[in-house]
């Protein structure tokens, strides 16, 4: 029976490649947009901001 190498390399081993992220300038992070393309992610996205300002107004009254 033979032994195995403990762990070495595991992902050359699978043949997976190991992921690295992908560098940006700060040109092309600055460039943040929201797509909203469906009806239901628009709907989300109000009711987020909607929600957010009651809990807002919550807090206030509270306070």
């Amino acid at each position: 029976m033979s032994q195995r190498p403990i762990d070495v390399g595991r992902a050359e081993h699978f043949g997976r490649r190991r992921y690295t992220s992908p560098e940006f300038s700060a040109r092309q992070a600055r460039q943040g947009r929201i797509v909203l393309n469906t009806p239901l992610r628009r709907a989300v996205f109000i009711a987020g901001l909607v929600l957010a300002i009651l809990v807002a107004f919550v807090f206030v009254y509270l306070a």
